[in-house]
């Protein structure tokens, strides 16, 4: 993909937010309570934290290069090698970050990440999870 500069349309930036991991994440959590569909891209899942504040009926899926789940949770978990990406997608927001979705990603560590609405942006996402999903192979669902 290439690299593109200028401005991303006329959204805004809705957040950016830098804290300790939990309290970056807790900043998308009434996204996540109204969400339909998220989408969460990252190197290691081992933590369901996020999952636990979204809707009930909201369509989940998780790309991963490592997953470690001990229970069972309601998500479509999607294997993807060499994935170093820390990106989730609430519906129109965008979530881009350095977190993975471990306990230490979420609750310690020194995080940062950005909340977009940017139309140009969600869309850019939404085609990079197209292609994670081409390039992934399917883990449970």
């Amino acid at each position: 993909m290439p690299l593109r500069s200028g401005k991303h349309g006329s959204s805004h930036i809705i957040s950016i937010k830098t804290a300790w991991g939990e309290g970056a994440i807790k900043s998308i959590f009434p996204l996540l309570q109204k969400a339909k569909t998220v989408k969460i891209a990252c190197f290691t899942f081992s933590s369901y934290y996020l999952l636990k504040h979204t809707n009930n009926t909201a369509e989940v899926e998780v790309y991963a290069s490592n997953i470690a789940v001990k229970e069972l949770v309601r998500a479509t978990f999607y294997k993807v090698k060499n994935l170093h990406a820390k990106v989730i997608l609430i519906d129109d927001h965008a979530v881009i970050g350095s977190a993975n979705q471990t306990y230490g990603g979420l609750h310690g560590n020194i995080e940062f990440m950005i909340i977009t609405d940017n139309k140009e942006v969600v869309e850019d996402v939404k085609r990079f999870f197209e292609h994670l999903r081409r390039r992934s192979s399917l883990v449970s669902g």
